[in-house]
C-alpha cells in the first residue's frame, strides 16, 4: 500500500512538472509572437526613415525648378514692360466726330486764327511727292513725347479731315516730364486715313514712356521718308542744332513746316474731350491756335489737289491764305529766313 502511494505521488509530480514546462514553452511563443520587433516597435520612424530616403535625391532638382521657375516669371515681367506699343487705346467716338466734323462757318470765320504763315517752300522746285495710291502725299515726323506734336497732331487731324476720313485714330499724351506736362493728344501710330484727294503718312518714332536717358523707340521711319527728313528737317531749313526735330509736316515736297505751327500752351490742362468742345467755339484760344493753324494746312494741300474738293478750297478764308504760301525758291533764297523755329530734338546729346 505505501509503495502504491508512492509511485502515485512521483507520477503525480512528474505530470505536474511536465504541465509546467508545456505552458512555459507555450507563454514564451505567445510573448515571441506578441511581442513588437524592431521595425513594429516604432512603424512612423520607420516610415519617416523609408520616405527621406525616397525624396532626397529630389530636393536639389526641386529647388533647381523653382529657381528656373522665378527666373522665367522675371524675364516675362521685364519682357512685358519692355514691350512699348505707345499710345492709350481708341480715341472715344464723340471726341472723334467733334474734330474731325468742325462747322465749315466755324473755320471760315476763324481763317488764320491771328497766327503768322509757318510754311517753307523747298528750294529748287522739287516734283509733287506722291504715295502709294499714287495721290499728292502728306508726311508728319514726330513722337508721342513731345508737346509740340501733341498740339501740330491736333490741326493735322482737322485739316486732313476736310479731304478723307480717319476710321481709326488712337488717343495718348505728351511726356509728363516735358514742358507743357501731359497734354492731350492724338497719335498716329495705328491711325488709319483714306482720301480721295491725297495720301497719309506718319511716323512717330518715340512713345512717352522713359527708356535710360530718352524715350523708348516706337516706330522707324522707311527709307524714303528718312530721306525726306535729311532733306527737308535739316539745313538750310532748319539750323543743324535742330536738324532731324520734331515735329515735322511735309506736304507733297511743296510746303514744309518745322516745329510748331500753334501755341500749345493754349491746350495745358485740358482733357481731350474738353479740347474738342473747345473746337467749336471761335471765341476760345484753342480754336484759334488749332483751327487757324488748321486753316494754312489746308490751304497748302488745296495748293496740291488743283483746289479739289471745290467745297473746301473754294472757302473765302482758304483762298485769303493760299495767297500767303511761299512760291518754290531758287538756292539763293532760303526759307531759313523767317523767324527762329524751336524743335523737339529726336535724342539726348
Amino acid at each position: 500500500m505505501l509503495t502504491e502511494r508512492l509511485e502515485k505521488m512521483a507520477k503525480s509530480k512528474k505530470k505536474r512538472r511536465q504541465a509546467a514546462s508545456t505552458s512555459a514553452r507555450v507563454e514564451v511563443h505567445a510573448r515571441s509572437r506578441l511581442q513588437p520587433s524592431s521595425i513594429q516597435r516604432n512603424p512612423n520612424a520607420q516610415r519617416r526613415r523609408q520616405t527621406h530616403k525616397r525624396i532626397s535625391p529630389w530636393m536639389p532638382i526641386g529647388g533647381i525648378l523653382l529657381v528656373v521657375a522665378i527666373v522665367i516669371g522675371a524675364f516675362a515681367v521685364l519682357g512685358q514692360q519692355n514691350q512699348h506699343t505707345g499710345s492709350s487705346g481708341p480715341t472715344d467716338q464723340e471726341v472723334l466726330k467733334m474734330t474731325t466734323s468742325i462747322e465749315p462757318d466755324t473755320l471760315n470765320a476763324i481763317g488764320d486764327g491771328g497766327l503768322k504763315a509757318f510754311f517753307q517752300a523747298p528750294q529748287g522746285k522739287p516734283a509733287i511727292l506722291k504715295g502709294s495710291t499714287g495721290k499728292p502725299m502728306v508726311f508728319y515726323s514726330g513722337a508721342e513725347f513731345c508737346p509740340l506734336c501733341a498740339g501740330e497732331r491736333w490741326s493735322i487731324v482737322v485739316a486732313l479731315s476736310r479731304f478723307g476720313t480717319f476710321s481709326a485714330l488712337p488717343e495718348t499724351s505728351s511726356a509728363s516730364e516735358d514742358n507743357p506736362p501731359s497734354l492731350a493728344t492724338f497719335s498716329f501710330n495705328g491711325s488709319k486715313y483714306q482720301s480721295n484727294y491725297i495720301d497719309f503718312e506718319a511716323v512717330e518714332q518715340y512713345t512717352n514712356q522713359r527708356s535710360g536717358n530718352f524715350y523708348a523707340p516706337l516706330q522707324t521711319p522707311s527709307d524714303a521718308q528718312q530721306k525726306l527728313i535729311d532733306t527737308y528737317n535739316a539745313p538750310p531749313y532748319v539750323d543743324q542744332q535742330s536738324a532731324g526735330g520734331f515735329p515735322f509736316v511735309d506736304i507733297a515736297n511743296q510746303y514744309i513746316t518745322t516745329g510748331p505751327s500753334l501755341n500749345v500752351e493754349v491746350l495745358a490742362n485740358l482733357t481731350q474731350k474738353q479740347i474738342a468742345a473747345k473746337l467749336a467755339d471761335r471765341t476760345t484760344d484753342v480754336a484759334k491756335n488749332v483751327l487757324g493753324a488748321a486753316n494754312y494746312m489746308t490751304a497748302a494741300i488745296c495748293k496740291i489737289t488743283n483746289d479739289q474738293p471745290s467745297t473746301v478750297c473754294n472757302e473765302s478764308s482758304i483762298t485769303r491764305l493760299k495767297q500767303t504760301l511761299p512760291s518754290s525758291q531758287g538756292s539763293d533764297q532760303l526759307a531759313l529766313n523767317q523767324l527762329p523755329i524751336a524743335l523737339v530734338k529726336r535724342r539726348d546729346e
